[in-house]
């Protein structure tokens, strides 16, 4: 599943609505003295949960992501539509190894098929850093963890709540580490859904990538709707299934 970030560039390349080019994202500079992400006592990543959305941009479907979450590992998929494949294909697997005591992350596989190529990297988490394709260690600032998107979207649902204070995350993605600033989460009637609409900004060098999930505001806070904004291009991942 190419999820946030890389369903953006999926969006981005199969649509041609954005001359915004995505470049290494650097670190957020975090209103307010937060030096440490909040903690939670678990990641809400329920076993046996399957999940499915449908990837729009421009009000076009380009793709489908799924996934799935087992006892200790969770795996997703993501690949664009027959119509976006005329402009690029893209299928992307991640597969991450669940450390659900500490609520991060133990390992994790990324594989990427895009217009023919293929790109594997696997790494490796501790408490504090990560090790990417056996090359060095990486230490994150303050003694924060790093996340995958899977570990980062379990952390957020069990962090999900009116009174939760803003908070931030390290996410390692595509072989990129960037952090992502979350606002405090504000109930929103959805179409007639009650939910937990969170407001997330990730900053670049040369853009601001805005990101909104909206959970349901029951116990499962189950991801009904993912939206991205960078530049002039509008996606957003509709949770179906």
């Amino acid at each position: 599943m190419r999820t946030l970030l890389c369903i953006a560039l999926a969006g981005l390349a199969a649509c041609g609505e954005s001359t915004f080019i995505a470049k290494p994202l650097g670190e957020l500079v975090v209103a307010g003295p937060l030096a440490r992400s909040t903690s939670v006592r678990a990641l809400l990543l329920p076993p046996s949960e399957s999940l499915i959305w449908d990837v729009r941009a421009g009000g076009m479907t380009i793709g489908r992501a799924e996934l799935d979450i087992g006892d200790a590992d969770t795996h997703s998929r993501f690949s664009t539509s027959s119509l976006a494949s005329m402009f690029t294909s893209i299928h992307h697997e991640l597969v991450t190894t669940l450390d659900r005591a500490a609520a991060r992350p133990n390992a994790a596989t990324e594989t990427v098929v895009e217009g023919g190529e293929t790109t594997r990297s696997e790494v490796a988490f501790d408490g504090n850093g990560y090790t990417l394709d056996g090359a060095a260690r990486v230490a994150l600032p303050d003694g924060n963890a790093a996340h995958t998107l899977h570990s980062a979207l379990g952390w957020m649902r069990a962090w999900a709540a009116p009174t939760a204070a803003p908070s931030y995350l390290y996410v390692l993605e595509d072989r990129q580490l960037f952090r992502i600033d979350l606002e405090r989460p504000i109930p929103e009637d959805l179409r007639g859904v009650d939910t937990l609409r969170i407001d997330g900004r990730i900053h670049t060098a040369d853009a601001t990538i805005a990101i909104t999930i909206w959970l349901t505001a029951d116990g499962d806070r189950r991801p009904v709707r993912i939206a991205i904004v960078a530049a002039k291009l509008h996606l957003t991942a509709e949770l179906v299934s």
